[in-house]
């Protein structure tokens, strides 16, 4: 199993009783920048590695997806194809080897446990398989809620953001701060590319929104997707993002 900052986490840690500690570490307070560091979140030796993802992630990469947003996908094709959703999606990473370089694979002591996908505008997107493999894996009504998915995701990225679309962590590595670093890992990467902003969008209901919000997140607009989202996905409320760059 796997959750997604898109659908998981919570909780706040104790405040911290000894004052050498960096204020706000152990606080529910926003944090609105980290610091500045050369060295790329995910490079500096620790029990945390984050690459760029390869072909022969797909399969991991496939699952995580899936199963980080399982509820979806099973509203949308069914319980019993979620199987094949899992190896659909892994064929569309195959083929969609011009996306690597915003993909980002998170190792824990050399294991894969997570990763995150970012966007920023006029980035291609990711190739999808044929109707054939759609039909003949998925069945009639689980090719049609396959579709109309497709159908409702709205790429709405703007010049200067750097949109994170999704970010997963394995279910075997909670707890391990991989989500953090993912998260960091972004903002290095909005950083470095000149974008001034970080965005993503995630359902009211989703727990993960506190996570942002210590990570420097804010709402910024609230959507009422009624049938055009609830019906595809289940989900008809929707809060969009922000953090700014600095």
């Amino acid at each position: 199993m796997a959750y997604s900052y898109n659908t998981p986490p919570g909780g706040v840690p104790p405040p911290s009783l000894y004052s050498t500690d960096p204020p706000g570490l152990y606080s529910s307070n926003p944090v609105t920048e980290q610091p500045r560091s050369v060295v790329p979140p995910g490079e500096d030796g620790g029990p945390v590695s984050i690459r760029n993802m390869t072909t022969s992630d797909s399969d991991f990469a496939g699952r995580m997806m899936i199963e980080a947003f399982r509820g979806k996908f099973e509203h949308a094709v069914g319980k019993r194809n979620i199987e094949a959703m899992m190896q659909l999606q892994a064929k569309t990473y195959q083929s969609s080897n011009k996306m690597f370089h915003r993909i980002f694979i998170a190792c824990y002591q050399g294991h894969p446990a997570g990763l995150v996908a970012l966007k920023t505008k006029g980035d291609p997107s990711e190739d999808t398989v044929g109707c054939g493999d759609i039909c003949s894996s998925l069945g009639c009504c689980g090719s049609c809620g396959y579709i109309c998915l497709g159908c409702v995701i709205d790429d709405d990225t703007k010049r200067g953001e750097l949109y994170i679309d999704h970010i997963c962590v394995d279910d075997n590595f909670r707890g391990r701060g991989i989500g953090k670093v993912l998260m960091e890992r972004a903002e290095y990467e909005a950083r470095k590319t000149g974008c001034s902003k970080l965005t993503l969008w995630v359902a009211q209901d989703n727990r993960a929104k506190h996570l942002y919000q210590r990570q420097g997140f804010i709402i910024t607009q609230t959507e009422d997707g009624c049938l055009c989202t609830s019906c595809p996905t289940g989900i008809r409320m929707w809060n969009k993002m922000e953090k700014p760059i600095r």
